[in-house]
């Protein structure tokens, strides 16, 4: 995929949510299944292609029925940890601090080099001892930009929305989403 006519009509594993929402609006035919499913499911022909960090890359063999790779992502997901309050509060402090040391901006930092961006040339020595290789691929100039103005901007409004609608402060939060972003883009 290097524009979004490439993208038109194909059928394309998202998250669900947000991802789901952002490529239906830019022409995919996004489609959700887990994840164990997308090795078969790019083999018979079910799926085009996929949003994936590297790790699913590797741990799924993927490199064996992908053959391209679009370097740029148009999109930014969100992974949380969560916890009950009840179960939270139980912790003796020195538990709840060890776990504080690595959430927030600083957990986030540690999550996106576990989750793909530091793995991609220990998967590319991977592929290359497998024999197989995965063509790179760039987005055009100024595509990423097109992607942001169909669905990035409307889902980010959307969102804002709906935050500022529960009293929330939707406007700041993702102003910092996207300085984060920025910052480790």
């Amino acid at each position: 995929v290097r524009n979004l006519s490439d993208l038109q009509g194909l059928k394309v594993h998202v998250r669900p949510g947000p991802s789901t929402e952002a490529f239906r609006m830019v022409g995919a035919s996004p489609v959700n299944m887990p994840a164990p499913d997308l090795y078969d499911a790019v083999e018979k022909g079910v799926l085009d292609g996929g949003t994936m960090p590297w790790g699913a890359i590797l741990s799924f063999r993927l490199y064996e029925v992908f053959r391209y790779r679009t370097v740029e992502s148009p999109l930014m997901n969100l992974l949380f940890i969560i916890m009950n309050r009840e179960k939270w509060n139980s912790l003796p402090p020195d538990i709840q601090q060890a776990i504080m040391s690595v959430s927030g901006v600083q957990g986030a930092a540690i999550a996106s080099a576990n989750h793909g961006f530091n793995e991609g040339a220990e998967a590319l020595e991977i592929m290359k001892k497998a024999g197989k290789v995965m063509e790179e691929v760039h987005l055009d100039p100024g595509e990423y930009e097109k992607w942001q103005g169909i669905a990035g901007k409307p889902l980010w409004d959307k969102y804002v929305a709906e935050l500022e609608a529960k009293g929330l402060a939707g406007k700041k939060v993702l102003e910092r989403l996207l300085a984060i972003r920025e910052k480790y883009k």
